[in-house]
Parts: C-alpha cells; sequence; structure tokens
C-alpha cells in the first residue's frame, strides 16, 4: 500500500506525509493550520484528538492527507489514514459543542467523501477493509442514530464497500 500511495502521490516523500508507528498506542492530534501528528503521550493542550489502540504487534502507517499530501484549499479533504495490510481507515477530525455536532458531523461526512474520491480515482483498494472514522470531540461519542447519519453510511457502503464509523478510537487487531 506504501507504494502505491508513493506513485499514486508523488508529493507525499517529499512532504514527509506517511510515517511508520511501532507503538501500542498512540493519538493523533489535529492542528487548524497544519496537518495532523502523532503522539504517545496525552499532548498538554486541548487540542482535538483520537487514539489508535494496536494490538497486532506489527507497525502502523500514519498518513497526514489534509495539508499535507494534498494541500488544496478549493476541495476539503479529511485530516489522515492509519493503515496496514489488511485495514485503511480515512479519519477526519472535528471538534464541537453541544447543538453543532449534526452541522460538523455533514461537514466530517463530506470532507471524506472528497478524499475517498480521490483516493479510489488513483488507487487500488482490493484485499483491504476500508473504514471512514468521523471523530467529534475528544471523548466517546453516540452511536449512529438519525437517518441521515445511517443514510450516508449506506452512500459509502454501496458506492465504495467502506464502513462508516464515528468514535475516537480505532482498534487494530
Amino acid at each position: 500500500m506504501i507504494d502505491k500511495i508513493n506513485n499514486a502521490f508523488p508529493d507525499c516523500i517529499q512532504n514527509n506525509c506517511l510515517s511508520i508507528v511501532n507503538h501500542a498506542a498512540f493519538k493523533v492530534f489535529d492542528r487548524e493550520s497544519a496537518c495532523c501528528f502523532t503522539c504517545i503521550a496525552p499532548f498538554p493542550n486541548s487540542l482535538c484528538f483520537f487514539t489508535v489502540e494496536n494490538n497486532t504487534a506489527k507497525p502502523l502507517n500514519f498518513l497526514a492527507i489534509d495539508r499535507c499530501l494534498i494541500i488544496d484549499d478549493d476541495n476539503k479533504k479529511c485530516d489522515c489514514a492509519v493503515f496496514n495490510d489488511n485495514e485503511f481507515h480515512f479519519v477526519e477530525i472535528k471538534t464541537a459543542s453541544t447543538g453543532v455536532r449534526g452541522k460538523r458531523r455533514r461537514t466530517a461526512f463530506e470532507q471524506l467523501k472528497n478524499t475517498i474520491d480521490v483516493f479510489y480515482g488513483k488507487m487500488d483498494f482490493s484485499g483491504l477493509n476500508v473504514f471512514a472514522m468521523i471523530c467529534i470531540g475528544c471523548a466517546n461519542v453516540r452511536p449512529r442514530t438519525t437517518s441521515s447519519q445511517i443514510a450516508r453510511a449506506v452512500e459509502l457502503s454501496n458506492t465504495y464497500g467502506i464502513k462508516l464509523v464515528e468514535g475516537n478510537i480505532i482498534p487494530f487487531n
């Protein structure tokens, strides 16, 4: 998969967008003015993050997408991806207070969809389980319950065979 990404996105290596993470657990933080980054310890300020739990004892790959792999202000893209030989997770991180989660969720879905369109236009994901994750806030969120959320999940599943999930933890088992 790393070779496919480097071939599809020639700036990946030059922009240092791809890294290998060997930790059993790590956090991914989003920044407004720069690309996402990983950290194994809690970050000192209140940046929003999600956690990756690596129970495989094998390295995982972290790919910074927005403002690194794809630098395009006209079309919003998801923040990052985390993957191994079996799974590929596109991730969009949003902060949200009560009352704006629905709007942030819709925006996150559009960013994920835009990114998936680009990647599926350039690469083959055969043999991988592919997920699109919406992380809203830094705490676990309620499961998908509204009809619009279900419709978005069905759209990704029918179009790409991708499962849409919402939460703040990605477990690799």
